[in-house]
């Protein structure tokens, strides 16, 4: 139990020190959604520390590589967004030299999207055994689904009110 109290609390320090290493904030700046994503990841950091049952020295190392590489992640996530955006507008002008130049850039990216992940794999096959690396995996799918699965619901309850699901 201490150690859980211990990655908490660590968990939560890092948080804070990222925060104040991005710059000054306004206190209430940052949209519903961004704030969300946040309280979640920091769910998912500590859930992961938790069913890794990681040493304080691993996690400590843990949580700055995974930090790391979720950072490009959330990066690429964005361009990826903006990238597909400005393919749906190129899509609707029927500009067919633009709308291959820029599902060429797409596909870049989804493949960087793709390196990044393959790579923090990489990184956590040489910190973790084989039984916390296939626990990361387990967890890191199951997260994903069940996330979607409670948002699909939560959305589902908020529209029946309003005639749909």
């Amino acid at each position: 139990m201490q150690n859980l109290v211990r990655k908490i609390f660590l968990v939560s320090f890092l948080s804070v020190v990222f925060v104040f290493l991005q710059g000054p904030v306004e206190l209430y700046s940052q949209p519903p959604h961004k704030k969300a994503m946040e309280r979640i990841n920091t769910y998912k950091k500590i859930k992961l520390l938790e069913i890794l049952d990681l040493k304080e020295g691993q996690s400590d190392k843990f949580l700055i590589v995974y930090s790391k590489y979720d950072k490009i992640e959330r990066k690429l996530q964005e361009e990826v967004r903006e990238a597909t955006d400005d393919l749906e507008k190129a899509i609707r002008g029927e500009n067919e030299g633009e709308v291959k130049k820029l599902l060429k850039e797409l596909v870049d990216k989804k493949k960087e999207l793709l390196d990044n992940m393959l790579e923090r794999h990489e990184e956590f096959k040489k910190m973790l055994t084989e039984i916390q690396f296939a626990k990361y995996i387990v967890f890191n799918e199951k997260f994903k689904h069940e996330l979607g699965r409670r948002l699909l619901k939560k959305g589902r309850g908020k529209m029946r009110g309003d005639g749909g699901f």
